[in-house]
């Protein structure tokens, strides 16, 4: 089926980071450079600030975490930037006084050397916005707090040591100036990686994947830039190491997650080797019942347990006597559908983990007149399955059989198959008069 690809616009935005970090690093490698030709050199506590969190970055963006669709969320190197942007005093109250031109610099080279070293080490082929993002968000930070006269002609770098009796201001200053940037990083992750539905629920599901790893990094970074006056270079790995051990877990916890999917990937080929359906029957209506559930703004969760009940949506087959012909539930007698709709759930409970997927696998079969008519309380995803099922029986993954099956769904909207369905499967593959058509 030839389904829309988005990602146009996807291209531009990665475009326009990438290009607005070079600028940035550009304009201030040439300060850099020019202050150091004026005679400007950096004090060495200072020196050794810059190169031990410079460090940090790189091993810490070269240590990534996968968290929903974005692979490459790296929190201690967003800790590290955080600290080396708002490092203020070192040991015996002496002022951290680098510029922000030497903060973004430094930066880029930590990313720009984690990145590589992520190559190297998992042969990984990191786009350059996984860069760009990053620098952009330090350089937004440092030029907040170290440049930015906000207080009566000073900078809120220049006015740390004044709070020295009042340390909570410049921890809520702190605060406020990471977190607007890393805000703006979080949601253009989430612009990147995620599909846009709704404004509401993409905030709410980015928020909800990202925030708290975000937060955690911010508030280590602002533990670690306040810690740098009393612990020296030592509050880098004391700090830091909370985050690395959330860290191991999240890596825990993702290869559960994937060894879960993989498990009821095993599972839905079941069928297709004892013969009882077409070949790839289950991973194309799998792949058409996501595309149709991101055109209808369901949020990543509910995507993800669509797609695995849709996995299985064939798994009671398996209690036939006999295969149904070419595997078609779409052509078997309602009873049979219902029959192996409850023959599946039946199987997917004996997990004891899957009951969230066993009630969309039996109420697949159930007519959308019972939800129009009767108000009957079937999901969503319940639904889709039934349509792209359908859809995938009635052409076998043969594009040339598209128009016939569609008609075939047309016979039954309202009564068989939810209009608002068809309508998303009829919208990703380019059918809107026909749509406009039928829906007249």
């Amino acid at each position: 089926m030839r389904l829309r690809q988005p990602g146009v616009l996807r291209w531009r935005l990665r475009l326009v980071w990438v290009i607005l970090a070079g600028v940035l690093v550009l304009a201030a490698f040439v300060r850099v450079v020019s202050t150091a030709v004026g005679g400007a050199r950096i004090a060495g506590w200072d020196a050794a600030i810059l190169a031990t969190l410079t460090v940090a970055i790189a091993f810490g963006s070269a240590l990534p975490v996968q968290i929903g669709r974005a692979r490459a969320v790296a929190p201690l190197a967003t800790a590290a930037s955080v600290a080396l942007a708002l490092a203020s005093s070192r040991p015996h109250q002496a002022p951290v006084s680098y510029s922000p031109s030497i903060v973004i610099v430094c930066a880029a080279i930590g990313y720009a050397a984690g990145i590589g070293l992520r190559r190297i080490w998992q042969s990984d082929t990191s786009r350059s916005v996984a860069v760009a993002v990053p620098v952009v968000t330090v350089s937004a930070m440092s030029l907040l707090y170290r440049w930015l006269p906000l207080w009566g002609g000073h900078t809120s770098a220049e006015m740390y040591s004044d709070w020295d009796s009042q340390r909570w201001k410049a921890v809520c200053v702190m605060t406020v100036a990471a977190l607007l940037p890393i805000l703006g990083e979080l949601l253009m992750i989430g612009l990147l990686v995620s599909p846009i539905r709704t404004i509401g629920a993409f905030l709410a599901e980015t928020l909800r994947d990202l925030g708290p790893i975000y937060g955690a990094a911010l508030s280590t970074g602002v533990a670690m830039a306040i810690g740098l006056q009393s612990l020296s270079l030592w509050a880098v790995p004391l700090v830091v190491m909370p985050l690395v051990l959330a860290r191991s877990a999240l890596r825990r916890a993702y290869s559960v997650q994937r060894e879960r999917r993989q498990t009821i990937a095993a599972l839905s080929t079941m069928t297709d080797v004892a013969g009882y359906t077409r070949p790839g029957h289950s991973a194309r209506v799998a792949d058409l019942a996501r595309r149709v559930g991101e055109c209808m703004r369901l949020t990543e969760q509910e995507l993800t347990l669509l797609e695995d009940a849709a996995l299985l949506h064939d798994i009671g087959q398996v209690s036939l006597s006999a295969p149904i012909p070419g595997g078609a539930t779409v052509e078997a007698a309602p009873l049979d559908q219902l029959s192996i709709a409850l023959e599946g759930g039946s199987i997917v409970r004996r997990s004891g983990v899957l009951d969230d997927l066993a009630v969309i696998i039996e109420a697949q079969t159930i007519q959308y007149r019972q939800v129009r008519e009767l108000g009957e309380d079937v999901p969503v995803a319940a639904r889709i399955i039934k349509v792209c099922n359908a859809f995938d029986d009635l052409t076998s993954g043969n594009e040339i059989m598209e128009d016939s099956a569609f008609e075939r769904l047309s016979l039954g909207l309202g009564y068989e198959y939810d209009p608002a369905v068809v309508t998303a499967l009829k919208d990703l593959s380019g059918r809107h008069e026909e749509v406009r058509r039928i829906l007249r």
